[in-house]
């Protein structure tokens, strides 16, 4: 009798969790400090969008767009897998992230599932106002903290196909305050001898299925408790924030793990 309530307890619980982690989400309020930030970019604070997954209209993971309407942040960064391996799924959420370019600069780069049309999804994002980023840096203006320089990289695959050549470009801009754009947060070992600035990526999902008050049990390319899960990590003068993304792919399934979008506060300080 015993057994069976706790199973019973047990199937419900889970049940709420799946419901809740799949449709309820999380915005993440984090604030991140350097003691070599520019004061000019004290108190810049970034969106954070990440494995959006989209789906048809019908089947669409869930709708983000009308909780960043309320939110302040000074750009946006998107880094990677707006789609599930085809191109067309993007198209319900071309109108917002239109809107959302209209409101502050957005900067996109392309995570595993967009790398196989990767010059006609580009496409489509430039034609609604995002600056998509491929193995370059830009500096652009925003607002009151003046330039700001952002680094976006193709996805780790395509740099692993290159023998990491293309990371020549970090090389360059070692010594000034980047932001850089990775959808697969390995990237970041590659940064460790570098001072360069704050790392954003996702790809992991946060494990997808979790425990409670466990970490990420595995995450694809790196497998079973992966160096780099969910949350913060740092490195020499680096740091990375992963965020657990939005949607799901072939594993229709959230546990214990709420699809999350982030704004991150750079502030200076020495924590």
């Amino acid at each position: 009798m015993i057994l069976a309530a706790a199973g019973v307890t047990l199937a419900a619980v889970s049940a709420v969790s799946y419901i809740a982690s799949k449709r309820w989400l999380a915005i993440r309020r984090e604030r991140v400090a350097f003691n070599w930030l520019p004061e000019r970019l004290n108190g810049l604070k970034i969106l954070h969008i990440s494995d959006l997954h989209g789906n048809s209209p019908e089947k669409m993971n869930l709708d983000i767009w009308p909780a960043i309407d309320s939110l302040d942040f000074d750009l946006t960064v998107i880094t990677g897998d707006l789609v599930v391996g085809e191109m067309e799924q993007i198209a319900p959420h071309l109108p917002s992230i239109s809107r959302l370019a209209r409101r502050s600069p957005v900067f996109f780069v392309e995570g595993n599932h967009e790398m196989m049309f990767f010059e006609e999804i580009a496409a489509l994002l430039r034609d609604a106002g995002v600056t998509v980023l491929a193995n370059e840096r830009q500096t652009w203006k925003i607002g009151k903290y003046g330039p700001v320089s952002i680094i976006g990289l193709r996805d780790y695959s395509v740099l692993q196909l290159n023998r990491m050549r293309d990371l020549k470009l970090l090389n360059a801009c070692d010594g000034n305050f980047h932001l850089i754009l990775s959808h697969e947060p390995q990237i970041f070992k590659h940064l460790k001898r570098l001072k360069l600035g704050l790392a954003l990526s996702g790809h992991t999902h946060g494990g997808q299925v979790r425990m409670p008050a466990c970490p990420t049990l595995y995450a694809p390319g790196q497998g079973i408790l992966p160096k780099y899960g969910d949350g913060w990590y740092s490195e020499g003068y680096n740091k990375l924030y992963v965020s657990r993304g939005v949607g799901v792919t072939l594993f229709p399934v959230r546990l214990f793990n709420r699809p999350e979008i982030a704004v991150i506060e750079c502030v200076k300080g020495a924590k």
